[in-house]
């Protein structure tokens, strides 16, 4: 597996892409280009990320592909929020009203809801 590298292992600056080579015929491109946000992510975090564009953001099909609890899937895919360097919108979290509403449809349990709702409390 490679490794891609998004700061300068010796200085911890962003590092830029310079130089683009094609293995096949062997063209080179050469320039100033950014690296991708998504690049500095791990194999495993990207495959969460597909796993929910996948699902179209249906986080309770992410929990039950990965065998994890709703809160579970939910704090990873704040992590990785987290680690992009990505805002939250202001009230970001979940709403009462749609706890309740999936308490009810069966995407979480009590449980599940009683952990979101300590968690957004805590915050």
């Amino acid at each position: 597996m490679k490794r891609n590298l998004l700061k300068c292992p010796v200085c911890g600056s962003r590092l830029k892409v310079t130089e683009y080579r094609c293995d096949s015929c062997g063209t080179l491109i050469k320039g100033q280009f950014d690296i991708c946000e998504f690049c500095g992510l791990s194999e495993d975090e990207l495959n969460f990320l597909k796993t929910f564009i996948l699902t179209y953001g249906n986080i309770s099909l992410v929990a039950k592909k990965y065998g994890i609890s709703h809160p579970t899937a939910k704090l990873r895919l704040k992590a990785i929020i987290d680690r992009l360097g990505w805002k939250e919108e202001e009230d970001a979290g979940i709403s009462k009203g749609k706890i309740i509403e999936m308490i009810e449809t069966g995407e979480i349990s009590v449980e599940e809801a009683l952990k979101i709702l300590r968690e957004e409390q805590d915050e």
